[in-house]
């Protein structure tokens, strides 16, 4: 009990007492609220901020958003992975496109996608472009570290389909996909706000940003952006959680 508590106040108290000093200190040295608040300053307003009559609303619908992003680019993903691993045409079709975004500036995609589309398609679909090519691109060496030897093994002892499934495709998704989705999860938060920041969504975590730099409240910028590092790094351990945990019970069930 003592060591798990020494671990505890070692490896996640003691960093977070640390960067907060830095922060303080950083702060009594510019000593310009507007440029870099207070820790305590801050608090105060993320306290505000967590009490408003208008942040469950707008916490709500940037997650709905982001949690829609997240969906629909782990469903394309999912499926353009087995397309692309049965007809190498389309992975050749696919793999350049998928260069093009992970290399291109959020804020270019926003701005070029901005005058076709409203705030909300366009905040879920930046959410979509984010998490789609980690998917996508990660499924697909999942299919294919898939020793084919072993599937020629399956085929010679007339493995059935799920028995297949089960020892051979399942473990190597596994391996793949939960680092992948994690890591989605993190990336579509950014960009999601990021989109409701410079196109101004109606609602959400990007315009109050927004709305609080223009008023030069630069302690309400920490604060909203505090609330949205949370929330996604919330939903990440979750998923994370949960994904561990359904491993887990096949496994107990396995044996």
């Amino acid at each position: 009990m003592k060591n798990k508590l020494f671990d505890f106040l070692l490896h996640k108290l003691l960093p977070i007492a640390f960067w907060l000093s830095v922060w303080e200190i950083a702060a009594i040295i510019v000593n310009r609220s507007y440029f870099l608040p207070h820790v305590a300053e801050t608090f105060v307003s993320l306290c505000n901020v967590i009490f408003s009559p208008e942040f469950p609303k707008v916490v709500s619908l940037t997650i709905l958003r982001v949690l829609l992003g997240i969906a629909f680019g782990t469903i394309f993903g999912f499926v353009f992975a087995i397309i692309s691993h049965k007809v190498k045409i389309v992975y050749s079709l696919i793999s350049p496109i998928n260069s093009v975004i992970k290399a291109t500036p959020v804020a270019s995609i926003i701005i070029l996608l901005w005058i076709s589309m409203n705030g909300n398609a366009l905040a879920v679909f930046i959410a979509f472009l984010m998490v789609f090519p980690i998917i996508w691109q990660n499924l697909y060496d999942a299919f294919s570290s898939i020793d084919t030897n072993l599937i020629e093994v399956s085929r010679v002892f007339q493995f059935s389909y799920k028995k297949r499934l089960k020892l051979l495709v399942l473990p190597a998704l596994k391996r793949y996909f939960l680092p992948a989705f994690v890591t989605a999860i993190g990336l579509a938060f950014k960009a999601e706000i990021a989109a409701e920041i410079i196109v101004g969504v109606r609602d959400s975590i990007g315009q109050m940003i927004y709305h609080s730099k223009d008023a030069l409240i630069t302690a309400d910028v920490f604060a909203w952006t505090i609330v949205g590092v949370g929330f996604s790094i919330i939903i990440e351990s979750l998923a994370r959680r949960v994904l561990l945990l359904q491993n887990a019970r096949k496994t107990e069930a396995e044996i």
